[in-house]
């Protein structure tokens, strides 16, 4: 976002934005763009590359004004992959690698917050909803490790193009709730964990076919 101003006080009448290369080589732009504010998104860059950054207003008396090549460099936390890996056997004195990697991408909403270097979310006051690629019929496992969960709210939220899944911490009896909700039905299935008690809690929930299994424990 650039702010635009011009000490004759001469309106905005259009703008650009563009993005460059670390080389300099024009990857994309805006378009001529109307709007007060002179803000745009550009998405699909590459973290920890070198990029530069233009804005270019002209004013209604036809007047050009330009911010100048500005660098930036975007940096994304890496998401840690879980993969298993399965050595096979094969023809001719080989052998055949295969492996499966899962990434479940997702939001936050609410006070959310990652602790423990990274490796603990604290949802006092907020829930994680995962969105993208997840499949509530997919075989797998997922392991969470949870600070703090608030009392009967939807901690974490996982939707999936075929169901979802809600998991909630209950004071009342100490347990782990999951909730499993197909895509078109009416019918929900809870799963509960064994009681746990204390504030941080490694919890995991199995995916199998149309069951789950949902295990927690406290490591406080």
């Amino acid at each position: 976002m650039k702010p635009y101003s011009q000490a004759e006080s001469v309106p905005l009448a259009n703008w650009q934005c563009f993005l460059y290369d670390s080389n300099y080589n024009l990857i994309s732009q805006s378009g001529i763009q109307t709007s007060s504010t002179l803000s745009y998104m550009f998405t699909g860059l590459v973290s920890n590359e070198v990029y530069y950054i233009e804005f270019q207003a002209t004013s209604q008396k036809g007047l050009v004004g330009d911010s100048g090549k500005v660098q930036f460099t975007p940096v994304y936390s890496q998401p840690q992959l879980n993969s298993l890996l399965t050595a096979t056997n094969y023809q001719n004195a080989s052998i055949q690698l295969t492996w499966d990697v899962l990434i479940i991408e997702g939001t936050t909403s609410g006070t959310t917050a990652f602790v423990n270097n990274n490796t603990a979310l604290d949802v006092t006051n907020g829930s994680v909803v995962f969105n993208n690629g997840f499949s509530l019929w997919q075989d797998g496992t997922i392991k969470l490790f949870i600070i703090n969960p608030a009392n009967r709210k939807d901690l974490i939220i996982l939707y999936g193009a075929n169901g979802m899944l809600k998991l909630q911490y209950w004071l009342l009896d100490n347990k782990f709730h999951l909730f499993k909700t197909p895509t078109n039905s009416n019918i929900t299935v809870e799963y509960v964990s064994e009681p746990v008690i204390g504030s941080s809690f490694f919890v995991g929930i199995e995916n199998v076919g149309v069951d789950c299994n949902l295990w927690a424990e406290s490591i406080n």
